[in-house]
């Protein structure tokens, strides 16, 4: 098939038995969200690939939104260019799930995560209803930038702690909690003007795979399913909401064929679509993740097949016009019937038309980061804060030393803190305790680093430190160590450390709860009195301010931690 880029007239309005009989390749067009580069540069290939496949929407990343201006100008640039070609209007997608999954930051209200806000709705006096307002702030302020829809709530249910992808995502291991709390901030996002999206069915909340990496396996039987991984899913649905996103994981007893749910009728067709009821848009999760792209070269024609409306192609130009291509002779030989493709698109169309009723581009003072907005999320930030474990010491004394470990790239999709760090928070503040920084995987001597002015500062004369009766903690503010071999050598030196000097240890988990028993045990190995453990579920701007305020005397941790954290 030859490819010809050619104006359609503005038929955003006109009737879905109008569309219906525009060229074939229009409507596959509609199926596809795309990403593209940074910058003008980035504009000049998406317009490429948009004029070769009439792609008919796309999915912002941190490359493409570094500042609120530069956001807006993309959206209205991406806008522009789709509605010349295609004649209707874009769906511009977000992953804007908040905590560490957060691709837009500066000048944004910085949005506490999942587990956070469940942290502060199970200890720390947040309601439904606070969620709820959160889930709406989100969606006026990306909907002021041009944003039409959030890759959010994360529905999974989080039960197996060594799960690398999910984890903090999740609003925990309870399945109403999760349904509750997800309904919620989804409601929310639809109140504001957006499209919310129940992610990653049928459930990746217990898997031990990272997905962007190879084929999660969920070995559960039907039973387990329906009362586990299918609650909060099955609840979502029932209110209504737009758009599920597709798992790329196994799961054998639906489908015996061991085909990802992305590629799995059985899944998509016969669980989401006739069991659960669901008639909004299916979308993929990223086809270029290794889980799919590394084993099924025909990927996208499959996924098509199987129940698909939307396929995410985030990165590459090249796979996106191949999909373009391989679904349109798919069609023409046969192997998918227009007829599908036809329903998926009046689907597309359909929500579409719903959001475009709602969605304009509101003056962005007026949405973004109001003082009601931050307000709110520094209350659930300030009251996510959950001690995991009591040890000897409620909080540090004055004198006391923080080695912080600094995460810079915090999912492997291009989020960054900007520089926002617990140790450059506490120098700010001149606070009464000093800090060094080392980063994500401390090398022998970043640690030998960073003990070397513990050393000097607690063995500083009290003059230097503010007479206390308490003596002064080694404190370590650690991100997913368990994942970092760096981080346990340091957690190890740290013990020995404060052995050494019968100081206490205090730990703050900047991200994993189930970090907190290997913490403990190292502590144990090394017959020191257990350290007091402390999480604050991510590493943001907000949870840097909360983490602060509680090791400065300010803030009681009072979150209760959503998740069974074991020894």
């Amino acid at each position: 098939m030859r490819w010809e880029y050619n104006d359609f007239p503005m038929i955003e309005h006109t009737s879905w038995q109008y569309k219906k009989h525009l060229p074939l390749e229009w409507k596959i067009g509609q199926m596809l969200a795309v990403g593209f580069p940074a910058g003008a540069d980035g504009i000049a290939s998406l317009a490429r690939v948009v004029k070769a496949s009439y792609a008919g929407n796309v999915i912002l990343f941190t490359r493409n939104t570094p500042d609120v201006a530069e956001t807006r100008k993309t959206a209205a640039s991406v806008k522009t260019l789709i509605r010349e070609v295609t004649g209707v209007s874009p769906l511009i997608a977000i992953d804007q799930e908040g905590g560490i999954v957060a691709r837009l930051k500066g000048g944004l209200t910085p949005l506490p995560g999942a587990m956070a806000q469940a942290a502060a709705y199970l200890g720390g006096g947040i309601q439904k209803s606070d969620i709820k307002a959160l889930g709406k702030i989100c969606a006026e302020e990306l909907r002021s930038l041009g944003i039409n829809w959030n890759l959010a709530p994360v529905a999974d249910v989080n039960s197996n702690p060594s799960n690398p992808v999910i984890g903090v995502r999740s609003y925990g291991e309870n399945p109403k909690l999760v349904a509750d709390l997800a309904s919620a901030f989804a409601a929310g996002l639809e109140e504001g003007g957006v499209l919310a999206t129940a992610k990653h069915f049928p459930g990746h909340g217990d898997t031990s795979v990272d997905s962007h990496l190879d084929i999660p396996l969920v070995p559960h039987g039907i039973e387990r399913l329906e009362a586990i991984e299918f609650v909060p899913f099955r609840r979502l649905v029932d209110e209504g909401i737009p758009a599920v996103m597709t798992a790329h994981i196994r799961l054998p007893s639906v489908e015996p064929d061991m085909l990802p749910a992305t590629l799995s009728s059985r899944v998509l067709q016969g669980l989401l679509r006739k069991k659960l009821g669901f008639e909004g848009i299916i979308c993929s999760d990223c086809m270029e993740m290794k889980a799919i792209a590394d084993h099924f070269p025909n990927a996208f024609v499959m996924a098509v097949k199987a129940g698909v409306d939307i396929l995410f192609i985030s990165h590459t130009a090249e796979k996106q016009l191949y999909a373009a291509h391989s679904i349109y002779e798919a069609v023409k030989k046969s192997e998918i019937a227009e007829s599908q493709i036809d329903a998926s698109v009046e689907r597309i169309l359909a929500a579409k038309e719903k959001i475009n009723q709602t969605s304009a581009f509101d003056a962005y003072k007026k949405t973004v980061a109001g003082p009601h907005a931050v307000a709110l999320a520094k209350k659930i930030s300030r009251t996510s804060l959950s001690v995991l474990a009591q040890g000897s010491i409620t909080k540090p004394p004055s004198g006391s030393v923080l080695v912080d470990v600094v995460p810079g790239n915090i999912t492997n999709a291009e989020d960054s803190l900007h520089s926002v760090s617990i140790h450059a928070e506490l120098t700010r503040q001149n606070a009464p305790i000093f800090s060094c920084a080392v980063p994500l995987n401390p090398k022998e001597e970043d640690i030998a680093a960073a003990l070397s002015c513990a050393e000097r500062y607690l063995s500083a004369p009290a003059s230097a430190i503010q007479e206390t009766e308490a003596k002064p903690a080694l404190i370590l503010a650690l991100h997913a160590p368990m994942l970092h071999s760096g981080q346990m050598k340091l957690v190890q030196a740290s013990v020995r450390f404060a052995q050494d000097r019968s100081c206490p240890l205090l730990v703050i988990l900047t991200r994993n709860p189930y970090d907190a028993p290997s913490i403990a045990k190292e502590a144990a190995r090394a017959n020191l009195p257990a350290p007091t453990i402390v999480c604050s579920y991510e590493y943001s701007e907000a949870s840097v301010a909360s983490i602060v305020a509680f090791l400065t005397g300010k803030l009681e941790a009072k979150g209760i931690c959503p998740v069974t954290v074991e020894g």
